[in-house]
């Protein structure tokens, strides 16, 4: 149990400690959090890099292990891999974020969106095929 006497002294179990030992251990609690904060924010500094190096190829983490196989293959028989929903950092970003036909940002990004997504689930755009807007309403 702490009890404070004259804001000096915090007793402990009938206790006293003093106030430059509560000053080191304020001290060292406040030290260790801000270690513990440093330790979280370069772990999430390096997922938003690991993140955007994905988006900017545009694949996911499973796909980019299978393209790194595949790559691994192809240059084996003297052949230049290239991923196939990749369609550059800057659109790739625009597709992510549902701004490839000239949407706003403030209004789409900010904001809630109701935009349907691109494409029916099941069929993706990609550098060699273009969906056909006309088969599938949803798509636009």
């Amino acid at each position: 149990m702490l009890l404070a006497s004259n804001f000096s002294d915090v007793v402990v179990e009938k206790k006293v400690i003093p106030k430059p030992v509560l000053k080191k251990l304020t001290y060292n609690c406040v030290l260790y959090e801000f270690m513990l904060c440093c330790g979280v924010c370069a772990a999430l500094a390096l997922l938003l890099v690991w993140h955007y190096q994905l988006i900017s190829r545009g694949e996911t983490s499973i796909e980019h292990h299978i393209n790194k196989s595949e790559a691994a293959r192809l240059k084996a028989d003297g052949k230049i891999f290239k991923n196939p929903y990749d369609f550059g950092t800057k659109m790739n970003f625009k597709m992510l974020l549902g701004l490839e036909y000239e949407r706003s940002f403030w209004r789409h990004i900010l904001l809630p969106s109701m935009h349907l997504p691109y494409g029916d689930g099941l069929t993706w755009r990609s550098s060699t095929y273009i969906l056909d807007p006309s088969s599938n309403p949803k798509t636009l």
